[in-house]
């Protein structure tokens, strides 16, 4: 079967672990290169913190549900002219929101300056941007890799890491609270799983680091999922998310610098192979190309 090299998908690997990372294995290893790996970056002295005290902050919080307004980052495009035109908006409205979120990375609706005033304060009313919050944040001693704990709208909590490499920066995300597979080595899947995460808390991760990232100005160049959970067990949220990234009127990440990692969901595998705009090369838990 031949698969397109835009959207690079790998097998996990039982090698080292960290307990807020689910994928012991390279970081956008595609075979050839010696990509770091992330055992060397997340599991041993490396991290100037303590990772158990990481973990307490995560246990102690509160997961109660409450109520949660419709996040921005969860509406593509069109929806998002649904909801002005509904609104009496005209058209070009929701293209002007949509730079807001996805080219200028705001984060407060009254950033949003050539919105009329009573818009923003509509949206601030009926929704929300969908920004998480961080509430916990570990560094390496080198100060390469930075791993901040989130706090979702409804109170459940996940991890994202920013990996600063010579010339990438590299933005690893969840897709799930949690995990349902339960792989003997990963602290993620011995936890539980809570639940999926949307298409806009994925892509809520990326942007979160991109603000930081612009704030020092640079961009992220690759974002690899591989974070808590299976992103092909929430496949359909992941790939909304891989697109809304990838959109050449939002964020504009290239095909070839987003990479799906996988415990090997066959049917998940096998339907991402069919995705249109979206190929991959699969490799087995040994290397042994698939397909």
């Amino acid at each position: 079967m031949q698969f397109h090299r835009s959207l690079t998908t790998e097998t996990r690997r039982p090698r080292s672990f960290h307990p807020f990372c689910c994928a012991p294995t390279p970081i956008g290893y595609n075979g050839r290169t010696g990509h770091r790996t992330v055992s060397s970056i997340t599991n041993s002295a490396n991290w100037a913190n303590d990772s158990n005290a990481f973990i307490q902050v995560l246990a102690k919080m509160n997961t109660k549900k409450r109520p949660v307004r419709p996040s921005l980052y969860d509406l593509d495009l069109p929806a998002l002219q649904s909801l002005l035109e509904g609104w009496g908006e005209p058209s070009y409205r929701a293209r002007q929101l949509w730079e807001w979120l996805y080219l200028h990375l705001a984060d407060d609706f009254d950033r949003m300056t050539n919105l009329p005033r009573s818009l923003r304060e509509r949206l601030a009313a009926e929704t929300a941007i969908g920004a998480p919050k961080a509430i916990a944040t570990q560094r390496s001693s080198d100060g390469q890799t930075r791993k901040d704990l989130l706090r979702l709208a409804d109170g459940e909590t996940v991890e994202v890491v920013l990996m600063r490499y010579e010339r990438r920066r590299t933005v690893c995300v969840s897709t799930q609270v949690g995990c349902p597979i339960g792989c003997v080595f990963c602290a993620t899947g011995q936890a539980g799983f809570r639940r999926n995460l949307t298409a806009g808390e994925i892509v809520a991760q990326v942007l979160y680091f991109a603000r930081v990232l612009r704030a020092e100005g640079e961009r992220v160049t690759n974002v690899v999922l591989m974070g808590m959970g299976e992103p092909l067990l929430n496949y359909d949220a992941s790939l909304a998310a891989v697109r809304r990234l990838i959109d050449p009127t939002g964020f504009r990440l290239g095909q070839r610098h987003i990479t799906l990692s996988t415990v090997g969901i066959v049917p998940g595998i096998d339907r991402l192979s069919r995705e249109k705009g979206i190929g991959t090369p699969v490799e087995g838990p040994a290397g042994v190309p698939v397909g």
